[in-house]
């Protein structure tokens, strides 16, 4: 039986990494209506209490996590750098590895205001890097 194109790659990542980009997905659409959706501290609050380790977490490395979000955004409509950055935090959260969301506003060359999300993370116990720049 011959299978189609797009399921391919996804039979290659095994059930580990096919279970990784599902979660990924589910948090990037969930983050994504949530946005919409919710005032601004309601998804703040709800985004915290997702992000609690899941019991087992530090499964996956925070590469797979941030590989899989960037995946899983090919698949979501009006996937902004903000539900990225909420989704990434999340999911690197439930596996156990510190992650923050970072917000910044200027204004552009036109004058018009501009914002972008990216998340930050520990590296070695090192402090708050830069981990991701999601698109938006």
């Amino acid at each position: 039986m011959d299978l189609p194109r797009p399921v391919r790659p996804l039979l290659a990542l095994g059930p580990r990494g096919l279970l990784l980009r599902l979660r990924a997905w589910a948090a990037l659409a969930a983050a994504s209506a949530a946005i919409r959706l919710l005032r601004f501290p309601t998804l703040q609050r709800t985004a915290a209490r997702l992000s609690r380790p899941r019991v087992g977490g530090k499964g996956e490395t925070a590469q797979e996590v941030l590989r899989a979000v960037d995946s899983a955004a090919r698949f979501v409509p009006g996937a902004t750098c903000l539900a990225r950055s909420l989704a990434a935090r999340t999911l690197l959260a439930r596996e156990g590895h510190a992650a923050r969301v970072l917000l910044g506003v200027a204004r552009d060359p036109a004058g018009d205001l501009a914002a972008h999300a990216w998340i930050e993370g520990t590296a070695g116990g090192r402090g708050f890097l830069p981990v991701a720049v999601p698109d938006a």
